[in-house]
């Protein structure tokens, strides 16, 4: 990662299995939130403090101290990869957040990915009437495929999760 120009990210604790990082501002010196392991994501995240206003610039340095932490705890080295054409968009809507674009390319090339096998349309219908989603992206695209049938995941063009790439998966998609 390159370094912040706003931010310094300094390593607070060093826990048997974790770090915490304390994030703090280079012009005053404050500190304005923590970056530290929440287990029930398996995964670095950030605690900004209560009243801090955050831009563009400052989340993506957040987000590439993250990413960076994140794939060095998978034993994965974190290089982003640059979009070879320059009119791309440097940025991509995530959940409602500006995601830079050459860490969620760097994130779809490296993320491992199991072989799934393509089930029936009706096994997979089935399958996702048992199965539980509980975000919205997975559970709208549930209840698509319940409304008007498996061929919603072919058609479906919103945001993508864990429950939506595996209905993709499932459909033989990709």
């Amino acid at each position: 990662m390159k370094d912040s120009q706003y931010l310094d990210f300094v390593l607070s604790e060093h826990l048997p299995k974790t770090k915490v990082w304390s994030v703090i501002s280079k012009q005053h010196g404050d500190q304005l939130g923590t970056i530290k392991y929440f287990g029930r994501w398996r995964q670095y995240t950030f605690f900004p403090n209560t009243g801090t206003v955050w831009n563009t610039q400052c989340l993506q340095d957040v987000t590439s101290f993250l990413n960076k932490e994140n794939y060095a705890r998978q034993g994965i080295k974190y290089t982003p990869i640059k979009p070879s054409v320059s009119q791309e968009p440097d940025h991509i809507s995530m959940g409602g957040a500006a995601y830079p674009l050459e860490e969620w390319l760097f994130d779809f090339a490296n993320k491992p990915r199991k072989k799934v096998d393509k089930l029936s349309d009706d096994k997979l219908l089935e399958y996702i009437k048992t199965k539980e989603y509980r975000c919205c992206f997975c559970a709208d695209l549930k209840r698509d495929v319940l409304e008007k049938g498996v061929e919603a995941i072919d058609k479906h063009d919103g945001m993508i999760c864990g429950g939506v790439e595996e209905m993709y998966q499932l459909r033989g998609r990709y």
